[in-house]
């Protein structure tokens, strides 16, 4: 039972009830906020760490990444149970896709996003072993159409071009047919 349910039990009256409610919260106040701020220094300083020790494994050329991690660490609700994860025979993953997961596991987000950090492969001095930046990126080359004489050989590397890029993009390409471009005529490209 706490001093507010003890006051309510008191036998005295509504006004002298909200009177000792109200010195209560007056000295109770000043300490809960004190309390507060410490715990969110606390808290900052802590991530403040972890963003620094990300960066120096390797996330450092990802500085939106870093805010983001950032802004997800310093959530209010940051470490309240977020996701609830199954196990391997729950989800029926076998052989190579399976975790090792024998029971449920309930997780808050940040927990969720630690234990992805800790799973990454490092080397022994704990900077990540596959840089963010020698991932492909969608201007990599993917190949060109090849050259051909001959006309379908040519549309058809065109538009297996046009589909190889577009799955690389995310996008459909709607570039209209070789025979729209041009109006159906072929130049055989001598100075005839």
């Amino acid at each position: 039972m706490g001093i507010l349910e003890t006051i309510d039990a008191l036998n005295l009256t509504d006004d002298e009830k909200s009177r000792l409610r109200r010195e209560y919260g007056e000295e109770v106040d000043p300490l809960r906020t004190e309390v507060g701020t410490l715990r969110t220094n606390d808290r900052r300083e802590k991530v403040r760490t972890d963003i620094l020790a990300l960066s120096e494994a390797g996330f450092k050329d990802a500085p939106a990444a870093l805010a983001f991690v950032r802004r997800l660490y310093l959530s209010p609700d940051a470490e309240e149970p977020g996701v609830v994860l199954f196990a391997d025979h729950e989800l029926g993953l076998t052989g190579e896709e399976a975790t090792g997961a024998h029971a449920r596991e309930e997780m808050s987000v940040k927990g969720a996003f630690e234990k992805f950090f800790s799973l990454l492969p490092r080397d022994k001095d704990g900077k990540l072993k596959v840089q963010l930046s020698d991932q492909g990126t969608v201007t990599d080359d993917h190949g060109r159409p090849k050259t051909g004489d001959d006309v379908a050989d040519a549309e058809a590397n065109t538009a297996e071009h046009k589909s190889s890029l577009g799955k690389a993009i995310g996008t459909t390409i709607g570039r209209p047919s070789r025979e729209k471009r041009y109006g159906g005529r072929y130049s055989s490209g001598g100075g005839e």
